[in-house]
C-alpha cells in the first residue's frame, strides 16, 4: 500500500474558535492541527452532551444524556469531535446543560413477526404506551380489506397480486400522544416497510416508513436500522419524525458504519487497485486485492450530481456515495463509489443496488 499524510478540512464549514472540553468520563486525544485524525475511543458521558449537524452547532441531531455511551470517532483538526451515541447516529459534540427528550433507550419489548427461521419485523416499543398485536390481513384489487391471507388461485389462472399486511402493534411515541396502528408488509418485491395510522384517521393515506427493524423509545421519534439495497449500498441507522402525515428524516452529518473489511478489487479485474484521496481530490494512499480496512463514515449530506440520480425525481436515489475509509495503518482517505460504473470495487459490507 502506498500512502501520503491526509491534511484537509471535512465538508462542512468550521469555525476557528477553540472548543469547550467534553464532558467525557475518559481523555480523548484533540488530534493534530489542521489534520482529519482518527480516534474511535468509547467513553461515558459526565454532563449531557449534544450531537450536533455542524461542526459549530445548528440544528440538533441527537441527545446523550449524562452517563450516556458516546464514541469519539474523528478530530476534524479544528478542536471539534465527531461523536456517536448508543444507536450509531452521529453529529458533532456540544456541551449541553438539559437532556429532556434525549435519544438513549429504556427498556424495550418487541413485537416480532418471522417467517419460519427468518425474521421479517423487529418493532421495539415502550410497554407502557403500546401493546403488540398480530392479525393478518389483504387488500383484494378494489382495495377492500380481507381477514386472513388471500385464496389460492385456480392452476389455469394467474393468481392476481395481493399487498399482505400484519398489523403488529399499537402504540403512541410519546406520552400523551395520539395511538398509531402500525401494520408493515414486504412489499411487492420485499421492500419492507410499515404504515403508521393514527388511530383517529383512515388506513387510506397513512404515511409509510421503510425498514424492518424500529425503535419507539417512547420520545417522540422513530428510529430504524437497515440495510435496504434498494436504496443504498450500505446499512443506515436513521431517526425520524411523524411530521403530519409524512416521515421527515433528522439529518445526521455522517452516517456511521464503522465496519472491519476487505478490499477484493474489481468486480471484473481482481487485480485492480483502490485510490483514497484527501478532500481536494488528491491521492493519499492506494490499496491492492487482499488489504484490510475499516469503512468509518458514509458522507450522508453528499451532494448528490444530477447525472447519478435515478428513479423517482422527487425522491431521487443516488448511484454515487462518498466513504470515509480507514488502512490497516491508520490512513484516512475518501473513496468515490458508484456500481453502476464500470469494474465497481468489491469491498466487504458494500453492496450494489437490488434491481
Amino acid at each position: 500500500m502506498i500512502r501520503k499524510p491526509l491534511t484537509l478540512a471535512l465538508i462542512l464549514a468550521i469555525t476557528t474558535a477553540a472548543a469547550a472540553p467534553l464532558p467525557l468520563a475518559d481523555n480523548i486525544p484533540a488530534g493534530k492541527d489542521g489534520v482529519l485524525t482518527y480516534i474511535g475511543k468509547e467513553s461515558k458521558t459526565t454532563a449531557p452532551l449534544a450531537l450536533t449537524l455542524k461542526p459549530e452547532g445548528g440544528a440538533t441531531v441527537a441527545i446523550i444524556p449524562q452517563g450516556g455511551k458516546a464514541t469519539a470517532l474523528i478530530s476534524d483538526g479544528k478542536g471539534h469531535t465527531l461523536v456517536a451515541n448508543h444507536f450509531g447516529l452521529t453529529g458533532w459534540a456540544q456541551p449541553v446543560t438539559a437532556a429532556d427528550d434525549n435519544d438513549d433507550f429504556p427498556a424495550l419489548e418487541k413485537s416480532e413477526l418471522r417467517e419460519g427461521e427468518t425474521s421479517l419485523f423487529n418493532l421495539h416499543y415502550l410497554p407502557t404506551l403500546g401493546k403488540a398485536t398480530r392479525e393478518t390481513y389483504y387488500l383484494d384489487e378494489n382495495g377492500k380489506q380481507h381477514q386472513g391471507t388471500p385464496p389460492e388461485g385456480k392452476p389455469e389462472e394467474a393468481t392476481p397480486y395481493h399487498e399482505i399486511y400484519d398489523h403488529l402493534l399499537d402504540t403512541a411515541l410519546k406520552a400523551g400522544g395520539a395511538t398509531y396502528r402500525i401494520d408493515c408488509s414486504t412489499g411487492m418485491s420485499d421492500d419492507y416497510y410499515c404504515l403508521f395510522q393514527h388511530a383517529n384517521a383512515a388506513r387510506t393515506g397513512a404515511p409509510a416508513l421503510r425498514g424492518r427493524d424500529y425503535y419507539l423509545p417512547g420520545n417522540g421519534y422513530i428510529y430504524t436500522d437497515d440495510d435496504d439495497s434498494g436504496s443504498s449500498y450500505y446499512r443506515k441507522r436513521q431517526k425520524w419524525a411523524l411530521d403530519g402525515k409524512a416521515f421527515k428524516e433528522i439529518a445526521q452529518p455522517y452516517y456511521y458504519l464503522g465496519l472491519d473489511s476487505t478490499y477484493h478489487g474489481g468486480y471484473e479485474n481482481k487485480n485492480a487497485t483502490l485510490t483514497l484521496t484527501d478532500d481536494s481530490g488528491k491521492k493519499v494512499a492506494t490499496l491492492k486485492a487482499g488489504d484490510k480496512l475499516t469503512l468509518l463514515l458514509a458522507d450522508a449530506g453528499y451532494n448528490c450530481p444530477a447525472s447519478a440520480r435515478i428513479g423517482d425525481e422527487n425522491t431521487p436515489i443516488c448511484t454515487e456515495t462518498r466513504l470515509l475509509i480507514k488502512t490497516a495503518d491508520g490512513t484516512l482517505g475518501w473513496l468515490l463509489l458508484d456500481y453502476s460504473k464500470g469494474d465497481a470495487p468489491s469491498i466487504d459490507g458494500l453492496h450494489p443496488l437490488a434491481g
